[in-house]
This record gives C-alpha cells, sequence and structure tokens, in this order.
C-alpha cells in the first residue's frame, strides 16, 4: 500500500511539473521566432489566477526605450490556459500601443513601436475578462528607422 501512495504522489508531482513546462521555455521559443530579422532584449510572463472582469490582475514593467529605434512586442499565450494576454505601452501622460483593440475587439500578438523619444516607459500585461493565464511579453529591437 505505501508503495502505491509514493507511485501516485510521484505520479501527480510529475503532471504538476510538466502543466507548468509550457509557460517556460517553449514560450520563450515561440515569441523568439516572432522578433526574426531583429535583436533579443528581454522577456517579461506573466502569470495569473482568475480576477475581476472589470479589473483583472495586471502587473507592470518599466523599460528603457531609445528615440529613433523600431521595438517588437510579441506576446504568447499559453495554449493550455483560458486566458488571452493583453499589453499595453504608455508613459505618465499617453497610451502608445496596446495588442487588444477594443473598437473591432481583436487581439494582435504582434506590434511594433516607432520610439520617438528617449524615456522609460511603462509595459503591463493582463489577461483578458480577468480570465487565469500564463504568457510571456518579448521585446526585441528592430533597428533604426
Amino acid at each position: 500500500m505505501k508503495n502505491k501512495v509514493i507511485v501516485f504522489l510521484s505520479f501527480f508531482m510529475i503532471m504538476a511539473v510538466s502543466g507548468f513546462a509550457q509557460c517556460g521555455n517553449e514560450l520563450k521559443r515561440e515569441a523568439y521566432a516572432k522578433i526574426k530579422g531583429g535583436v533579443y532584449l528581454k522577456d517579461f510572463r506573466i502569470r495569473f489566477e482568475e480576477s475581476s472582469k472589470k479589473s483583472p490582475d495586471s502587473e507592470e514593467f518599466t523599460i528603457m526605450l531609445y528615440k529613433g529605434v523600431r521595438y517588437r512586442f510579441v506576446v504568447k499565450n499559453d495554449d493550455t490556459r483560458p486566458g488571452e494576454g493583453v499589453i499595453k505601452l504608455y508613459d505618465d501622460f499617453k497610451i502608445y500601443a496596446s495588442s487588444f483593440d477594443a473598437a473591432s475587439a481583436t487581439h494582435n500578438s504582434i506590434f511594433d513601436f516607432f520610439c520617438q523619444k528617449t524615456q522609460a516607459y511603462y509595459l503591463s500585461g493582463h489577461f483578458n475578462e480577468g480570465e487565469k493565464g500564463c504568457a510571456i511579453i518579448m521585446l526585441g529591437n528592430m533597428g533604426k528607422f
């Protein structure tokens, strides 16, 4: 009986670890492929359990971007979870870009930002409708424009 319990617990632990594997390096590889022709700069991971639809849990990152450079932002969702990641790029005064277009209710997993001013920007990530999810946000330098 003791051996059966040990086998069951071992199986459970393996399944738990493999369940989180998709939200790791595999997502990073898939996102990296979408910055072809650019230089990888940084990635950010967001993972949330289900939250409020009106005010979903979000995470904010501060990044320094430089004038005259085209940056590519990629959001890659874990397909095994229902949440669809939404990212937004902004500063203290203005929203510059978002992966979700509210007017047409469409998600874009990639957007480019042509930086017009060297400064610190904020990048926030959450899951649409407050759903449970995991995603990676990747930032790439696509060269000068």
